[in-house]
């Protein structure tokens, strides 16, 4: 069996010759992709490009935040609010105003509505963003998430 066919009839609660295998590939491509530290074979081929390649099934449970509709659709983030381009919805804000202030690395939002008024602040600097991998995704050099 093919693995899109494994996938299917587990699907359709049939047997399979063995387990569907759907590996986190996300978590290793967007930190080596970020580092510059992909495989020279995937140097410039996108996720779906690299599952295709190697046979394997997408699955993310964590969207890709970069992918968003146009670039200032994150700036509602601090609320938990994005709007990506695969989304099948987009969110609105009703009956409010809202003013963005770009100060170096930080993103300044003022929220006003008709129950008051909110501020959030955003700090996102590349010295946060190299943490981020290199506690969440381990040494990307080695490829090894659990050694350092």
């Amino acid at each position: 069996m093919t693995h899109k066919e494994r996938l299917l009839a587990t699907l359709k609660g049939k047997s399979t010759d063995q387990l569907p295998f759907l590996p986190r590939l996300d978590l290793w491509y967007r930190a080596n992709e970020r580092n510059g530290t992909l495989p020279v074979k995937y140097k410039d081929a996108a996720l779906e490009q690299i599952l295709e390649d190697m046979g394997l099934g997408f699955h993310a449970v964590i969207p890709d935040f970069r992918d968003l509709r146009c670039g200032d659709d994150d700036v509602d983030r601090a609320l938990g609010i994005y709007r990506l381009w695969f989304a099948s919805y987009q969110p609105i804000l009703r009956n409010v105003k809202r003013t963005v202030d770009y100060q170096g690395d930080a993103t300044i939002v003022e929220y006003h509505t008709p129950k008051g008024n909110l501020r959030t602040k955003v700090l996102y600097d590349d010295a946060m963003k190299k943490a981020v991998v290199e506690r969440w995704f381990g040494n990307v050099k080695t490829g090894s998430i659990w050694s350092k």
